[in-house]
């Protein structure tokens, strides 16, 4: 199944220059794609993608492989076009003005000349999609140019898409896993009524179940507790224990106790 882009659905393409990426694996600029697209710390996102759409022409670098073109992120890029929320790019990393000078100086012809080179492919935020046609292309400055005001304006629709307001989180699957995830679309039919109601009664069988276990291990720990302090008391006036080892036991049982609560 071909990927899309987790914000407009949209998927690559050579003709328009719409290229995906993953999220960066740097913990920064990772925190800062997640809050721009609204996605939880605990969601995952390795099958998630984000189309160049949503990225300035400041942060896309064209590339060419076998005679290819295709659309590379700058490592300190950040979406911020047609987000829920727009990050603040300051605080990105802090060789970010530095590393942007740098790619932004680089030539074409050095570009193509460090194909080969490790140190760049590092640099560029996890891989994108390769387009796949094999016609001819422009050259690459208009590609350069095709693709940022492709950022901006590639349909009439994009501008449905620069309002934060029309673009909703979406949940990674049709159906709700957990009771938070629950949405008045879920209850818009009748058969997604029963399973939304199934799910909730059976959340709440496990969690009751959950408690009720708990609460008898709880019990049954009081009363080992009960019985063993009642026999460290008879050994004691037994004269069967002494009062200093009574005494460290007891702070023993003590001690487990709280552990165990």
């Amino acid at each position: 199944m071909s990927r899309k882009c987790y914000l407009c659905d949209r998927k690559a393409s050579s003709e328009q220059y719409i290229s995906l990426h993953k999220f960066p694996k740097n913990e920064i600029l990772c925190e800062k794609w997640k809050y721009a697209c609204g996605i939880l710390d605990s969601d995952d996102i390795s099958h998630v993608s984000l189309c160049s759409i949503h990225f300035k022409c400041e942060f896309i670098q064209i590339r060419t492989q076998r005679e290819k073109p295709f659309v590379c992120l700058l490592p300190t890029a950040i979406p911020t076009i047609s987000v829920p929320n727009v990050p603040d790019i300051v605080e990105t990393l802090p060789s970010q003005n530095n590393e942007s000078k740098t790619f932004n100086n680089l030539s074409l012809n050095n570009i193509e000349d460090n194909e080969h080179n490790g140190h760049l492919e590092q640099s560029i935020v996890d891989t994108t999609e390769v387009f796949e046609s094999n016609d001819s292309y422009p050259g690459l400055d208009m590609l350069r140019v095709n693709s940022c005001s492709q950022s901006e304006h590639v349909n009439p629709d994009v501008d449905d898409l620069m309002s934060p307001c029309t673009i909703i989180r979406k949940r990674s699957s049709f159906e709700p896993r957990f009771v938070s995830e629950i949405e008045e679309q879920d209850f818009l039919t009748s058969k997604r009524r029963k399973r939304t109601i199934e799910m909730i009664k059976k959340v709440n069988k496990e969690k009751s179940l959950k408690i009720k276990r708990l609460q008898d291990a709880y019990r049954r720990q009081k009363r080992r507790i009960k019985t063993l302090e009642e026999l460290v008391k008879h050994l004691e006036e037994e004269q069967m224990l002494s009062c200093e080892a009574a005494a460290s036991i007891m702070n023993m049982v003590s001690d487990e106790e709280q552990n165990f609560i």
